[in-house]
C-alpha cells in the first residue's frame, strides 16, 4: 500500500525508495530477515530521539483527525549490518532517511513496513560499520484516533456545554510505536527531546520543563511550537504528552520538587484534584527516603498525571465504582486506593533511573511496592492471583512463547501483576523488612541505568539476608524463587496430623478436579520452596517446605492454620478434625484467629471444595461465624468465595435457598452499619458491602431505603444521597423501579461532567431487569455519537454481563458485533480480557461450552490479546459444568437444612 504524505493524508508518495510497502504475512515479497522475529536485534542500541508532533485537533473533510511528525532516531551499530527495522504501527512515511555520524546520507535499497511485528525495515545499500553511530530520519503522519493507544485523541464537555478536544498518550506496553518510529523494548532506553505544535489556547506538556518556554502571546488560528528539556535516560513506554487546555493544582516536596496535577477546569474549580496534589509530595518523598535514591526527573510530572487521568480512570479498582483519580472529598474510602495508584506511577519513574528491565519479563517486581501493605491485600490481590493460576491455561511470571505484539500485550495481566505482588509480598515477610530494603537499596545503586534481571535482584535479597542475620533457604534464595517465577501455579500445602506431629506436604493445585497435575511439565516437577508460616493455639512458626515436612510441638487438642496472616502464595488444606477445630473456634470466638486469616481460611475452603479436595459442607460451615464478625476483610473473602455460588446456581432450584441463606448471614451485618456514613475506610466498604448485598438478595427495609432516597432526588432534584453509597442505590432503584428510573439515569448521566459520578450512574444504568432497556443501552453505547466514552464502554459491558437479566443479551450483541469490539478494545488486554472474562463468568452448560468453542473458531483472527482469557474462558466453563454436576445438590442440601422454609 502506498504511503500518504504527510502534508496531505489524500495524496500518495510514490517517489521510489520511499515509497513504503505494507507487509501483513510472512509472504512479503521482500527478503526474509531477522525482522521476522518479535524482538529487536541486540546490535541496534538507541542513544537519542528527537521527536516533532503536530496533532490537528480539527477534523478533515472525512471527519477524521491526524498528526504530522518528524524524528530523528540515534542509534549505535554494534555489529556490521545493512538492515535498520524499528518499531512502527499504523503511521505512513512521506521520507526514510538514514545518516551517518558526520551527517553523510547513506544509500538505501529499500524500506517497508512488516506489519505482523510491527517494524518498519530500511535495507541499505552497503553494510553500516560497526561501532559506527547512525540516525533514522522520518517524516510521517498517523491518524489521530479515539483508540485509547499510543497519540491519540479525547474529547470533554466544558462547562459551556461544547466539547473540546485534546491530544493525549497511552504508550504502555507497545504503542509509543504507534506515535513515531522507536526501539520500543523497555531495556532499550535512551534521551528524549520533544516538541510539539499546538494553536491557542491550547499549551503542551510532556515529562519535563518546557525550555524555552511557550511564548506568552500566540496569534489565533496560529501553531506555536513547545519544545521541552531533555529527559533522563528512560523507556519509551515511559514518555507522554499532551495538548490540552486544562489546569492544574500546584505543590512542591519540601526539597523544592515541583509536582501539579492538571485536569478539566472545571473539576480543578470543583476542588477535586486537591487531594491528589496533596499526597503527590507525600508519596514522592516517602519513596526517595525508602530506596534512598533522588527522583530522576526535573518535575514529578506535569504530564505523568495528564497520563494518570486516563490510565487510572480507565481501569475499575474495585467491586463497586470506578477508580477516579480526580477524587471528591465526598468519597472518603477513595483515598487509600488513590494513594496506592498514585505510588505506583510515581515508582514507575523512580526505578526508570535505575532499572533496564528485560522486556516482559521482570516488570513483576517493579510494580508492586505500594500494594502489600494494605490490609486488604488478601482479597484484592492474592485472591484474585490465586483464581488464575489454579487454571492448567496460567502462565509462569517469567513469560514464555512471546510471538506477537498482542502476547506482549497479554503480559499485563494478573499473573504479572497481582500475582507479581504478592511474590513480593511474601519475599518481604520472609526477608525480613531491614534485609527487604537493604537488598533494594544495594541493588538500585549497583545497576544505575544498567541491564538487569530478576535473578540479579534475587542475589542482592539474598546477600541482605545474610548480612542482617536471616537464614537463607539451603538450595540458595534464588533457586528456592524461581520455583515461584519460573513455573505456572501454586501448591496447596496440606497439613494432617499423624502419630509424633503435624506432616505436612505440598502438591499443585488446579481448580479442575479431572486435570492432569503434570501438564504442561515443569523443569521443577510442580514443587515450590514453601514458607509455611502456621500458628497453633499456643506458638507460631516458619519453616521452610519443598519436601514432606513434621511439624512438632503441636498439641493434640490444638487447630493448627498454615499460611497464618496471609503471607504465603498457596493455599492450605486440613484433615477434617482439625477443619472443625478451627470452626468451632471461629464461631465460639472468632477474634482469636486475626482477620487476613479468617477472610483466607475462607477462600481455602471454597477453592478447594470446588476442586473437590473439600466436602462442601465444611467450606459452607465456615460462613456461619460471619453473623457475628462485621469486619471487612473476612466478609470480602466470604462475599467473594460464596460468588461462584451465585453464578453457577442463579438459574436452578437451588438459588431460592440459597438467598435466603445470604439474607440470613448480611442481616445482623446491615443492622449494624446503618445508613449513616463515617467510619475509618474499612467501615465503609464494609458499609458498602452490607448494603450491596441485602438489597441485591431482596431485603426489604434496604430496598425502601434505596428507592426512598432515589425518589427524593427525583422528585426535589436535590441529591443527598450518600457519595459511597450512591452505586447501590441508583442500581437498586434501576434493578427495582421502572424503566422511568432508568430513563432518569441516563438523563443524568448525558449532562453528569464529573467523571467519579459517571461511572457510579453507568453502573445503576446496568441493573436494568427489562430486556428491552438493556438491548437500547447497548445500542446507545456502540452508537457514533455515544453518550459513553469507548474507555467507559468496557466495564459498562462487563457490569451488564454480572446482571443475571442482562447478560445473555449483553453476550449475544457483542458476538454479532464482534469486529467493532476487537476494534476498539483487540490491543488492550485490561479491558479486553475484562469483557471476556465477565461475559463468560457463569457459562456452566454444554450448549453454552459449545457457543464459546464456535466462538473462539469464527473469531480466531480477532481476538488479539484476548487469545489467553478466552482459553481460560473454555477451561472454567468445562469445570462449571462438571461442578454443577457434582455439587449442585450437595450445596442444597446443606443450604436446606440451614433455611427455614
Amino acid at each position: 500500500n502506498p504511503v500518504t504524505s504527510a502534508a496531505n493524508p489524500t495524496t500518495p508518495d510514490t517517489t521510489s525508495p520511499d515509497t513504503t510497502v505494507s507487509a501483513t504475512t510472512g509472504d512479503t515479497g521482500q527478503p526474509s530477515g531477522p525482522w521476522t522475529s518479535i524482538r529487536l536485534p541486540p546490535y541496534l542500541v538507541p542513544t537519542h530521539y528527537v521527536v516533532d508532533l503536530r496533532p490537528v485537533l480539527e477534523p478533515d473533510s472525512t471527519g477524521k483527525y491526524w498528526f504530522n511528525g518528524t524524528s530523528e532516531a540515534k542509534f549505535i551499530v554494534a555489529q556490521p549490518t545493512n538492515y535498520i527495522y524499528i518499531h512502527s504501527n499504523k503511521l505512513s512515511y512521506s521520507k526514510v532517511e538514514v545518516r551517518d555520524s558526520s551527517n553523510a546520507v547513506v544509500p538505501k535499497t529499500a524500506h517497508w513496513l512488516y506489519d505482523v511485528n510491527q517494524y518498519l525495515v530500511v535495507e541499505l545499500v552497503e553494510q553500516m560499520v560497526g561501532g559506527g553511530e547512525y540516525s533514522l530520519l522520518t517524516e510521517f503522519q498517523g491518524e489521530l484516533a479515539d483508540d485509547l493507544g499510543g497519540l491519540y485523541r479525547s474529547s470533554y464537555i466544558n462547562s459551556a456545554g461544547n466539547q473540546v478536544v485534546i491530544a493525549t498518550t497511552q504508550m504502555q506496553p507497545t504503542d509509543a510505536r504507534k506515535a513515531f518510529p522507536c526501539f520500543d523494548e523497555p531495556a532499550l532506553k535512551a534521551t528524549f527531546d520533544i516538541s510539539l505544535s499546538h494553536k491557542p489556547p491550547y499549551f503542551a506538556l510532556s515529562n519535563t520543563p518546557n525550555n524555552p518556554p511557550i511564548p506568552p502571546q500566540t496569534p489565533a488560528g496560529e501553531y506555536t511550537k513547545t519544545k521541552f528539556k531533555r529527559t533522563v535516560k528512560m523507556s519509551t513506554y515511559l514518555l507522554a504528552f499532551v495538548v490540552c487546555d486544562f489546569d492544574f493544582v500546584e505543590s512542591q516536596t519540601t526539597s523544592g520538587t515541583q509536582t501539579r496535577i492538571y485536569a478539566r477546569p472545571q473539576q480543578i474549580a470543583a476542588g477535586n484534584a486537591n487531594y491528589s496534589a496533596g499526597i503527590t509530595p507525600k508519596i514522592l518523598e516517602y519513596f526517595e527516603g525508602y530506596f534512598n535514591v533522588s527522583y530522576p526527573l526535573a518535575k514529578s510530572g506535569d504530564k505523568e498525571f495528564i497520563h494518570l487521568l486516563y490510565h487510572l480512570c480507565f481501569h475499575s479498582w474495585s467491586n463497586y465504582q470506578q477508580f477516579l483519580f480526580l477524587y471528591s472529598s465526598l468519597i472518603r474510602h477513595k483515598n487509600c486506593v488513590v494513594l496506592c495508584s498514585f505510588s505506583f506511577q510515581l515508582l514507575k519513574h523512580l526505578f526508570n533511573k535505575h532499572l533496564l528491565l528485560g522486556f516482559g519479563l521482570d516488570k513483576f517486581y517493579r510494580n508492586q511496592f505500594c500494594m502489600f501493605s494494605m490490609d486488604q491485600f488478601v482479597v484484592s490481590d492474592l485472591q484474585r492471583a490465586l483464581n488464575v493460576d489454579g487454571l492448567v491455561s496460567s502462565r509462569p511470571i517469567v513469560a514464555e512463547n512471546v510471538n506477537t505484539p498482542s502476547d506482549i500485550n497479554a503480559l499485563f495481566d494478573t499473573i504479572s501483576y497481582s500475582k507479581g505482588a504478592c511474590i513480593i509480598r511474601m519475599i518481604n515477610q520472609f526477608a525480613g523488612e531491614a534485609a527487604f530494603k537493604l537488598g533494594l537499596e544495594n541493588y538500585l545503586k549497583e545497576y544505575a541505568y544498567g541491564p538487569v534481571n530478576h535473578t540479579q535482584l534475587f542475589a542482592f535479597w539474598s546477600d541482605a539476608i545474610d548480612t542482617t542475620g536471616g537464614q537463607n533457604p539451603t538450595n540458595s534464595f534464588a533457586t528456592a524463587m524461581q520455583s515461584w517465577t519460573l513455573q505456572m501455579g501454586n501448591p496447596v500445602v496440606t497439613l494432617t496430623r499423624g502419630g509424633s506431629g503435624v506432616v505436612a506436604t505440598q502438591q499443585r493445585f488446579l481448580l479442575d478436579p479431572n486435570a492432569d497435575k503434570s501438564q504442561p511439565p515443569s523443569p521443577f516437577g510442580y514443587i515450590w520452596t514453601v514458607p509455611l508460616w502456621y500458628s497453633t493455639q499456643t506458638l507460631q512458626c516458619s519453616p521452610l517446605l519443598s519436601s514432606d515436612t513434621t511439624l512438632t510441638g503441636v498439641a493434640s487438642s490444638d487447630y493448627i492454620i498454615g499460611n497464618y496472616g496471609g503471607f504465603g502464595y498457596y493455599l492450605v488444606n486440613y484433615d477434617n478434625d482439625n477443619w472443625m477445630k478451627i470452626i468451632d473456634q471461629l464461631n465460639n470466638d472468632y477474634t482469636k484467629i486475626e482477620a487476613k486469616t479468617r477472610g483466607q481460611l475462607i477462600y481455602d475452603s471454597f477453592s478447594l471444595a470446588r476442586a473437590g479436595e473439600l466436602h462442601y459442607n465444611i467450606s459452607l460451615s465456615l460462613t456461619e461465624f460471619l453473623k457475628s464478625d462485621f469486619y471487612y476483610v473476612p466478609w470480602e473473602s466470604g462475599l467473594d468465595s460464596l460468588g461462584y455460588l451465585d453464578q453457577m446456581l442463579g438459574r436452578s432450584k437451588v438459588y431460592g435457598v440459597y438467598s435466603s441463606y445470604l439474607l440470613s448471614l448480611v442481616e445482623p451485618l446491615y443492622q449494624n452499619v446503618t445508613w449513616v456514613d463515617g467510619g475509618s475506610h474499612l467501615d465503609q466498604y464494609q458499609r458498602v458491602n452490607a448494603i450491596w448485598t441485602a438489597c441485591s438478595y431482596g431485603h426489604l427495609d434496604c430496598i425502601t431505603n434505596a428507592m426512598t432516597q432515589f425518589n427524593q432526588w427525583k422528585t426535589t432534584g436535590n441529591n443527598n444521597i450518600t457519595a459511597n453509597l450512591r452505586t447501590s442505590v441508583y442500581c437498586n432503584a434501576v434493578r427495582y423501579g421502572g424503566s422511568d428510573n432508568w430513563d432518569f439515569l441516563w438523563g443524568k448521566y448525558q449532562v453528569e461532567s464529573n467523571s467519579q459520578e459517571k461511572a457510579k450512574l453507568e453502573y445503576g444504568l446496568s441493573c436494568t431487569r427489562s430486556p428491552w432497556v438493556v438491548r437500547r443501552f447497548l445500542d446507545f453505547i456502540v452508537a457514533n455519537d455515544s453518550a459513553v466514552r469507548k474507555q467507559d464502554a468496557s466495564s459498562v459491558f462487563q457490569d451488564l454481563c454480572y446482571n443475571e437479566y442482562a447478560r445473555d443479551i449483553t453476550w449475544d450483541f457483542l458476538r454479532g458485533n464482534w469486529d467493532f469490539i476487537y476494534g476498539v478494545y483487540g490491543t488492550g488486554f485490561f479491558s479486553f480480557s475484562g469483557i471476556i472474562s465477565s461475559c463468560t463468568s457463569h457459562f456452566s452448560t454444554q450448549f453454552e461450552l459449545q457457543e464459546l468453542e464456535a466462538f473462539k473458531a469464527e473469531n480466531a483472527d480477532q481476538l488479539g490479546s484476548g487469545v489467553s482469557s478466552v482459553d481460560q474462558a473454555l477451561e472454567k466453563t468445562k469445570t462449571n459444568i462438571q461442578w454443577r454436576a457434582d455439587y449442585e445438590d450437595i450445596v442444597f442440601a446443606w443450604l436446606s437444612d440451614r433455611v427455614v422454609s
